[in-house]
């Protein structure tokens, strides 16, 4: 690791030799350069920033893996105790972790295959807490007579909040906003 005053700010700049070769390589830099001091507004993140934000980008990929794995006792490690989960947007439940880890293996049962992809992640710090949104792309594979899965897809934003705990952060709240389906036909709303 490198330390690197900034040219802009004076701040040490802790850069690994994969960052710093990736400063100094990146297509744009000809033109304009990448610098970690155009993250965030022009503010530098500190140590504990990035930390965060890295750590609850890790908690996404969890939540991806655990629903898609059918993993739902994995959730009590993604989720706190006392989290409020509302999937209504595309016409499940809300409630509790415990009444949302139920419907989940209930309603999944169904399914041949479940995939999140998870991108354009906005993440808000306010010390211990955190809010977040999360576009989300699902596809779910429904069984069909011939063995060959029916994919229908979802396009939504997960409306997050995200509170640090002495076991790391977790999601507290969270929503689903819709964006649009394809492939359901009556099964979620209109299809659009």
């Amino acid at each position: 690791m490198t330390t690197t005053p900034c040219s802009r700010c004076d701040a040490a700049i802790f850069l690994t030799a994969a960052v710093c070769a990736a400063l100094a390589y990146h297509p744009r830099s000809a033109r304009q350069p990448l610098h970690p001091c155009t993250i965030s507004g022009g503010q530098v993140l500190n140590i504990q920033e990035i930390s965060d934000r890295l750590e609850i980008q890790e908690l996404l990929v969890a939540y991806a893996t655990a629903v898609d794995g059918k993993d739902f006792d994995a959730l009590d490690q993604i989720f706190t105790e006392d989290a409020h989960i509302d999937y209504t947007a595309f016409g499940a439940i809300a409630g509790t972790l415990a009444e949302m880890k139920k419907y989940l293996t209930s309603s999944m049962a169904q399914l041949t295959a479940c995939q999140h992809l998870m991108a354009n992640t906005e993440i808000r710090l306010d010390g211990d807490r955190a809010t977040g949104r999360v576009m989300a792309w699902n596809a779910l594979g429904f069984p069909t007579e011939d063995g060959e899965p029916h994919i229908a897809l979802l396009g939504m934003w997960y409306i997050d909040e995200y509170t640090r705990t002495p076991a790391g952060w977790r999601i507290s709240r969270r929503g689903q906003e819709r964006n649009w389906t394809k492939g359901f036909g009556d099964v979620i709303g209109n299809g659009r």
